[in-house]
Parts: structure tokens; sequence; C-alpha cells
């Protein structure tokens, strides 16, 4: 009798690390995006445009909140290998655009920002200049399709302390900002934010908080107009 409990007990502990094995091995060949699908309440889809890309796509209090793994082919040390990048949209009602260039012109977008996640290249905006002493803006060529509106937004309090956190020093001098405003899109680039990505990889629910920073800029460019 005991010896059956016995066995019973050892069987019922193989067939739990079987299952915490499989469990394990499914995550390790899963897409990285796949373990958000329950912070966010949406199931992950295969993006059409770019193989091996997957996207997961919510409504939250009335805006579109999509989240992106793509696949890039990349040459590394002469051979082409494949990096997955992660990018965080949030949809407003605002047609204002805005890109943070670094002081050499470069704007670090990629050439699958416009199709996949609706990001044009190439556009031409208006330069606009900032104090000498604004100890956000200068270390940026900030570029804009209506610098009244542009202005009146990057002069609030609350949106400068997001980009605050946002800004990251690159190199000595360089500094770059992860956040592209584009026609009522705002992007998180994690590219650009080892910090955010840090965060994303080490704790899913961390994503949370990122789409909190992203609706607190959407709530006021959407009152800017």
């Amino acid at each position: 009798m005991h010896f059956d409990i016995i066995l019973f007990l050892l069987g019922g502990i193989v067939v739990c690390m079987f299952l915490a094995m499989f469990a394990l091995l499914k995550t390790m060949y899963s897409p990285f995006i796949q373990r958000f699908e329950m912070v966010l309440g949406g199931k992950m889809k295969e993006l059409d445009k770019c193989k091996d890309s997957y996207y997961i796509e919510v409504e939250r209090n009335g805006r579109r909140v999509c989240l992106y793994q793509i696949s890039v082919e990349v040459i590394r040390k002469g051979k082409k290998v494949h990096d997955n990048f992660m990018y965080l949209k949030v949809c407003t009602n605002s047609n204002l655009s805005i890109r943070f260039h670094d002081l050499a012109g470069k704007s670090h977008s990629n050439t699958f920002m416009e199709d996949v996640i609706g990001i044009s290249r190439g556009v031409e905006y208006k330069h606009i200049t900032f104090s000498e002493t604004d100890e956000l803006l200068k270390a940026f060529q900030v570029h804009t399709n209506n610098e009244e509106k542009a202005k009146a937004f990057l002069s609030k309090e609350s949106v400068r302390d997001i980009l605050f956190i946002f800004k990251k020093i690159k190199g000595v001098y360089m500094m770059v900002m992860p956040i592209i405003i584009e026609k009522g899109n705002i992007v998180l680039d994690y590219r650009l934010s080892e910090k955010f990505l840090r965060e994303l990889v080490n704790n899913p629910r961390s994503l949370k908080k990122h789409i909190s920073l992203l609706f607190r800029l959407s709530d006021i460019l959407e009152l800017i107009g």
C-alpha cells in the first residue's frame, strides 16, 4: 500500500518535471514578443511584410497600442545574421510630427519603419531651433511639420520630464532620443534605449510603465491638436 503511494507520488513528480521542462523549452524557442500577450491582453500575430516578425495590437482607453518584434538582416563580422528589434507604438488623434536628430543630422531611422510601423522615412520637415541654454533640446536637431504646435508641445513641463527620462547619452558628446512622433503615432524605438529594453527583458510587466509614459505624451499631443 505504502509502496503504491510512493510510486504514485514519484509519478506525479516526474510528470510535473516534464511539464516544467516542456514549458521552459517552449518559452526558449518562442518569439520574444509572445511573453507580452498576457500583459497586453492580446494575441501575437505574424507581420505579412516581414519574415519572422510579429506584433500584438490592442486597444487601451480608446487608443490603439501596438508592440512589434521585427527581424532584420544585418551584416556582423562579415556574416549575415538576423537581429530582432522591438518597437512600441501608441496612436493618437493628432497630425503633429516631431523628429529628434542628433547634432550630426542623423535620425537613426530604419528602412523598414515606413511600411511596417507607419513611420515615414526621408520626409523633409522644418528644422526648428531652441535656446543654447535648453538642457533637453540643445543636444538635438528638431524637425517638425508644424513649428508652432511643436514648440507648444515641447515647452510643456510634463512633456520635458518624460523626454528627459527617455534621452540617452551615446558616445562622449552625442545624445539620442528613442521617441518618434509621426502624424499621430508615438513610437518608442527600443534599439535606442538600453535602459528600457533591459527593463522589457527583465520584467515583461514593465511594458505597462512604458505604455503609461507614451499615453501621457499622447494626452498632451491631442490637447495641442
